[in-house]
């Protein structure tokens, strides 16, 4: 017998069903459980399903929440016009994966771009995650960009700090320039 799947559009009232499977969510991708816990408690959740910008779908297996997919409107950058549908996180919970969960979802995605007229949909899919990776190539997610991320107080450090610092890397190199010079003078 198929299960019966569905999916749709939830809002802050829908806040307490989305709440544990967010929370599972960031357990299942390593981080700890009191601090998705800690988030849900302070509002975290609640301000997302408030914003505007944001859209949460919720997917369903036999009247079941098996999973959900985060999608925020904005622009590709800061030099672009076009609207763009981010997909921030798209997350099944482990024993409904393999069900067709995910690909309901990404549909809901797509008509979501299509109405709010996105001429791009972005996934920001972990380096480390192969799987993930492999799933988004398969559907036609092509590589973009390689983000990096840095806190602001890390980065004024490093900037503090290695205005003269000499890298490991920068050392070896002009070591083998040195030594290849030496090596190509004629020898007496």
């Amino acid at each position: 017998m198929a299960a019966n799947l569905t999916v749709c559009r939830i809002g802050s009232s829908d806040h307490d069903i989305l709440a544990p499977l967010w929370v599972s969510s960031v357990s299942d991708d390593g981080h700890r459980t009191d601090f998705a816990e800690r988030q849900v408690i302070e509002g975290r959740l609640a301000n997302a399903l408030a914003r505007e910008e944001v859209s949460i779908y919720l997917a369903r297996v036999d009247d079941v929440p098996a999973g959900f997919a985060v999608l925020t409107l904005d622009q590709l950058s800061g030099l672009t016009v076009e609207p763009t549908l981010w997909l921030e996180q798209l997350w099944v919970r482990p024993d409904m994966r393999r069900r067709g969960v995910s690909r309901v979802l990404l549909a809901a995605a797509v008509s979501r771009a299509e109405q709010v007229g996105a001429t791009s949909l972005v996934s920001c899919v972990p380096a480390a995650g192969r799987d993930e990776q492999r799933f988004f190539a398969r559907l036609g997610f092509g590589p973009f960009v390689n983000a990096r991320s840095v806190t602001p107080a890390a980065l004024r450090r490093r900037l503090a700090t290695d205005d003269h610092r000499e890298t490991v890397a920068t050392a070896l190199v002009r070591r083998r320039r040195s030594l290849r010079a030496r090596a190509a003078l004629p020898r007496t």
